[in-house]
């Protein structure tokens, strides 16, 4: 299901069609989801405003933990768990355009990939944004 919505979000900005989801007025807003969990903001009903901002900012912390812990497990988890959830909120935000969000989302999940290669939760959304890159025949951002 995510594959089919990333792949049709893609080809709509393919197609220099960049509306906005137009969104029920009836709605509430949901309060933030606690963090630390590696489900994607809509799954969630998070708002991704929200949720971009705070998943910035524990990705900030655990990174600074970690650089300047390297040799701390613990950290080196945090740090991997706090970046996922940041790539996941990235690419599923509708507070950024897709030219940002997914080369956000595709560099986050590599810094991932470089602490932990065997990461397979990683490797499987940064290949789903790289062949919906090649599908369409863009070039694939940091490549």
């Amino acid at each position: 299901m995510k594959n089919w919505l990333l792949i049709f979000t893609l080809s709509v900005v393919a197609a220099g069609c960049n509306t906005p989801p137009v969104q029920s007025e009836n709605k509430p807003t949901p309060a933030p989801a606690e963090s630390g969990n590696a489900v994607a903001p809509e799954a969630t009903g998070e708002a991704p405003a929200r949720s971009m901002a705070k998943d910035k900012e524990l990705y900030e912390t655990a990174k600074a933990d970690y650089e300047a812990d390297k040799a701390s497990e613990e950290k080196k988890q945090q740090y991997i768990q706090a970046t996922m959830n940041y790539g996941e909120a990235a690419q599923y935000t509708d507070t950024l355009p897709p030219k940002e969000k997914y080369p956000l989302a595709l560099d986050l999940f590599r810094e991932v990939l470089k602490v932990d290669p065997k990461n397979e939760e990683a490797k499987k959304y940064m290949d789903t944004i790289v062949d919906i890159y090649k599908q369409m025949g863009r070039p694939v951002p940091g490549a």
